[in-house]
């Protein structure tokens, strides 16, 4: 009994609270509740810290262990360590501490933004060829869901500058975007956020499986 009150009815009790008080704060106007949330979201911010930091060391364990034993792909998980630690200490270097740091912003703009226009670059190419894999299976699904990122593709990089006629494609892919991309999206972000209500509800109510063992 006293086991699973320590591990079970405690920590139900203090999310069940912490998630009403949080909740309250944006329906109800209560003296001295934003003082209570704005305690909590430092408190969330401190915690979600100190998680950074064990999923950090559970990293360096995990791809430390690789390099001492040789597995397979060894040099990939060297690589991470040092990349990860160099970072680290450029951002802790003295006189600039954070992501203003010289050396971080010198990581940011010329490793990871090139990284990523290189990833970009290359979403052409896969494009291409998931393009030929749809003909070749004939199904219109993927065939409209390949010409539509086609076209999105176009009309992100400007080739419409050199080449005029290709205007409706960047016009399209606008309508694209803001018609019914937004509109899935909104509906993805609706659903997410209607699941997200019926888990808070469900652990407040103590109907989650590990409560009701």
């Amino acid at each position: 009994m006293l086991k699973r009150m320590v591990t079970v009815i405690v920590p139900w009790v203090l999310a069940s609270t912490v998630g009403l008080l949080v909740l309250l704060h944006y329906f109800v106007d209560i003296p001295g509740l934003s003082l209570v949330f704005n305690g909590l979201v430092e408190w969330a911010t401190i915690i979600a810290a100190f998680g950074l930091l064990l999923g950090l060391a559970n990293v360096a364990r995990v791809h430390g262990g690789r390099v001492i034993r040789r597995e397979r792909d060894w040099p990939y998980s060297l690589v991470l360590l040092l990349s990860a630690l160099g970072v680290l200490v450029l951002g802790l270097l003295p006189g600039s501490i954070g992501s203003g740091s010289r050396g971080v912003q010198w990581v940011f703009h010329y490793v990871l933004e090139p990284l990523a226009t290189t990833f970009f670059s290359l979403m052409a190419f896969f494009l291409a060829s998931a393009f030929f894999r749809s003909l070749r299976l004939r199904n219109l699904e993927a065939i409209l869901v390949t010409v539509t990122a086609v076209v999105v593709l176009l009309g992100q990089v400007p080739l419409r500058l050199p080449w005029p006629f290709l205007e409706p494609i960047a016009r399209f892919q606008e309508w694209l975007l803001q018609v019914p991309a937004m509109a899935g999206v909104r509906a993805l972000l609706l659903g997410a956020g209607l699941g997200a209500m019926a888990t808070a509800i469900r652990v407040i109510l103590g109907l989650e499986r590990p409560y009701t063992e």
